[in-house]
């Protein structure tokens, strides 16, 4: 997917390197969360069978109150519709959540 975008959000290191506290969310992708985190939208993907609701909370955990200066229409910013096809294809299509 091409973006197009002039500036680079920073996403903290912790999520992009393993550790004792942290999950990859799909095999090979390089991207971590808490495994707390990581648990609780695991339990609620599989009871709501909700990639959307998925897809929020992972987003919100990486981005925080900032999350609200994007659009998932890619009005406001076309770097969010990226991360959530991302997102999307590494953690539903892969059923990586399902997996641990």
């Amino acid at each position: 997917m091409n973006v197009d975008c002039k500036k680079t959000f920073k996403i903290s290191p912790e999520l992009l390197r393993p550790s004792d506290n942290m999950v990859e969310i799909s095999p090979g992708c390089g991207f971590y969360l808490r495994k707390c985190k990581y648990s609780i939208i695991q339990l609620n993907f599989e009871r709501d069978q909700d990639w959307r609701q998925m897809v929020r909370e992972v987003l919100l955990d990486v981005y925080g109150n900032s999350l609200s200066n994007y659009s998932a229409t890619g009005k406001k910013s076309k770097r969010l519709v990226s991360i959530i096809s991302f997102l999307k294809d590494y953690m539903v299509s892969r059923n990586s959540f399902l997996e641990l």
